[in-house]
């Protein structure tokens, strides 16, 4: 899916987002095996490659991190 993308990590984090601090923008390709790249005006943002979404609960889990998410298709 592409569209537009607001995520926020609700376990794990790394060296460019905390537990809590969220991100929001373009993506290109949201899908299982594939890295969430999200684009914004001042920069973008790129995950490890996501094993699992889970749309029900807005979920999606990377290699080190859990994130909350909330997809609108454009």
């Amino acid at each position: 899916k592409k569209g537009r993308l607001v995520i926020r990590i609700i376990e794990g984090g790394n060296e460019y987002m905390k537990v809590g601090q969220s991100k929001s923008g373009i993506t290109r390709a949201f899908a299982e095996e594939l890295p969430v790249v999200i684009e914004y005006p001042s920069g973008s943002y790129q995950s490890t490659i996501i094993r699992t979404i889970d749309w029900e609960t807005g979920t999606f889990r990377t290699k080190c991190s859990t994130y909350h998410f909330h997809f609108f298709s454009i």
